[in-house]
C-alpha cells in the first residue's frame, strides 16, 4: 500500500468505524471460536459484583456473554448504527453509549474491575496506542483486568489495508505487551483463535498491578 502517515490512517479508520454497521471481517467459524471461548474467560475471570468496560463493543453480541458474568457493563462504541442494534439487545445490566476511543478520560468516575477492548487496538496509529493504554489503566482498579483479543506479527509491525477505508496497524508481539506492560500490566494469559498468514489472533488477559 501507499506510504501513509499515522494521522491519515487515524482519520479514515474513524470515517470507516463511524459509519460501520457490521465489524466482521473474518469467516464465520473465526467468529464461532471467539464465541465459545469468551464466555469461558468470563467465566474464570469475572465475578457478580464487578463493574467492567467494553471498549469497542460493536453491535453488543460479545457485551452480553460478559454481562452474564458481573454485575454492570458500561460499553462504548464509535458507530451509532452498531450502538443502536446493541441496545435492541435489550440486556438490563448493560449501558451502551456512542463514544471514541480516544475519549476514554470520560468513563473515570467509575473504577472498573476489568476493561474488554475486542479487534480495537488494531484500529488505533502511531502514539495514540500508548496514550490510550495509559487512559485504560487510569480507569481499571489495582489488581484488575485488561482482557483483549488482537491480532501480533513475530517481528516487526505491520500497517495493512484491511478493507476499502480501513488500515490497521498489527503491532509485534513485543511491542504490543510491550507498550501494555509500561501502562503498569503483566501478561497473565493468551488463549490462541486463529492463525491469519504473517500473524496470530489471541485473546490476551492482563492484570494491572
Amino acid at each position: 500500500m501507499r506510504t501513509i502517515s499515522a494521522a491519515q490512517a487515524t482519520a479514515l479508520n474513524h470515517a470507516y468505524w463511524a459509519s460501520c454497521g457490521d465489524t466482521h471481517l473474518a469467516d464465520g467459524a473465526y467468529y464461532r471460536r471467539v464465541r465459545d471461548v469468551l464466555p469461558l474467560l468470563c467465566e474464570l475471570y469475572l465475578s457478580p459484583r464487578d463493574h467492567v468496560l467494553d471498549v469497542g463493543c460493536g453491535n453488543g453480541e460479545y457485551t452480553q456473554h460478559i454481562a452474564e458474568r458481573c454485575r454492570q457493563v458500561r460499553a462504548f462504541d464509535l458507530s451509532p448504527k452498531l450502538v443502536e442494534q446493541a441496545r435492541a439487545r435489550g440486556v438490563a445490566n448493560i449501558d451502551f453509549r456512542c463514544g471514541d476511543v480516544a475519549a476514554l478520560s470520560e468513563h473515570r468516575d467509575v473504577s472498573f474491575d476489568a476493561a474488554f477492548a475486542m479487534g480495537v487496538f488494531v484500529t488505533i496509529h502511531g502514539d495514540r496506542f500508548p496514550s490510550a493504554m495509559a487512559e485504560v489503566a487510569a480507569l481499571v482498579r489495582p489488581g484488575g483486568l485488561l482482557i483483549t483479543r488482537d491480532s501480533v506479527t513475530p517481528h516487526e509491525d505491520v500497517m495493512r489495508h484491511v478493507t476499502d477505508g480501513y488500515i490497521a496497524h498489527y503491532r509485534s508481539v513485543q511491542r504490543f505487551v510491550g507498550t501494555i506492560a509500561d501502562a503498569g500490566f503483566s501478561l497473565e494469559r493468551s488463549v490462541f483463535l486463529e492463525q491469519f498468514k504473517d500473524m496470530t489472533n489471541s485473546f490476551y488477559v492482563f492484570r494491572r498491578s
